[in-house]
């Protein structure tokens, strides 16, 4: 079976970003940023929930921060694991790795 070899960049979507991100610099101005603007609204929006501290502006704050937090921060995803041996066992390793600089080793 043919197809795109793995890890190939789909050209089609990059050409369709590299429009819209040209258009939103065109209506927005040259520094025109995405990622900072959808910061920018975020801080104000969790600014307004301090203030009113009504749920509804909670909720908001939250799913801002969230939409916010997948861009900055690295996704975790589940990994699912099958072995081959007659026993059905398997042995597994973790690595943990911390993104804040931190050591691994644990507190004694």
């Amino acid at each position: 079976m043919a197809g795109r070899p793995k890890g190939s960049k789909n050209k089609p979507r990059r050409a369709l970003n590299a429009l819209i991100e040209d258009r939103l610099r065109r209506l927005y101005g040259k520094d025109f940023n995405v990622i900072e603007e959808l910061a920018d609204q975020c801080v104000k929006i969790k600014a307004t929930a301090d203030a009113t501290n009504e749920i509804a502006d909670r909720r908001e704050a939250v799913q801002a921060l969230n939409t916010l937090a997948k861009y900055m921060v690295p996704q975790l995803r589940a990994i699912e694991h099958s072995t081959d041996n007659d026993d059905g066992l398997l042995t597994v390793s973790i690595q943990r790795k911390k993104y804040d600089g931190s050591a691994n080793e644990p507190e004694v």
